[in-house]
């Protein structure tokens, strides 16, 4: 039986952004990992983490982050071999330029967290995404909070 993706999209990625909006409390980062097997006997490892959410401006990991990206990092010290790419995003307020640079700002200091607690720098990779793809289009103060973010990608994953 094949799962039903879209019911697990919803219930996955949408669902805890509906609580936090219903709330209108900023959930601390979330780290999942899950193995399991094919349908044609593959082993498939499923790593996800939620973003890192900053405050406008600002390129300062706040403190409620702190223990998710202890779990980022003792991951990746069992998966060494393994990159990620930090990926720093703006709300679309300012000028092309400073978001650009603000984005890549905001990757670096998550990376500058995670060399500090001993991964090494070379597993990193920062890259800025600035205002260009930005979670909603709205830039009212309630919401767009949730561009203002770093999103951890995993570059090279071995099952």
């Amino acid at each position: 039986m094949v799962p039903n993706f879209k019911l697990y999209f919803l219930i996955i990625y949408l669902f805890p952004l509906f609580l936090a909006a219903q709330t209108g409390e900023t959930r601390a980062s979330i780290f999942e990992t899950a193995h399991y097997v094919t349908n044609d006997k593959s082993a498939v490892q499923m790593v996800r983490f939620d973003a890192i959410y900053f405050e406008s401006d600002s390129i300062s990991v706040q403190q409620k982050y702190w223990s998710s990206l202890d779990y980022l990092i003792h991951w990746l010290k069992s998966n060494s071999d393994t990159q990620i790419e930090l990926h720093g995003h703006t709300n679309g307020i300012p000028s092309y330029n400073y978001c650009k640079n603000l984005g890549k700002k905001r990757a670096e200091s998550v990376k500058e967290y995670l060399v500090k607690k001993g991964i090494p720098s070379a597993q990193i990779i920062c890259k800025s995404q600035g205002k260009s793809k930005q979670l909603v289009k709205s830039n009212a103060k309630k919401i767009k909070h949730w561009n203002q973010r770093v999103e951890i990608k995993i570059a090279g994953l071995s099952a």
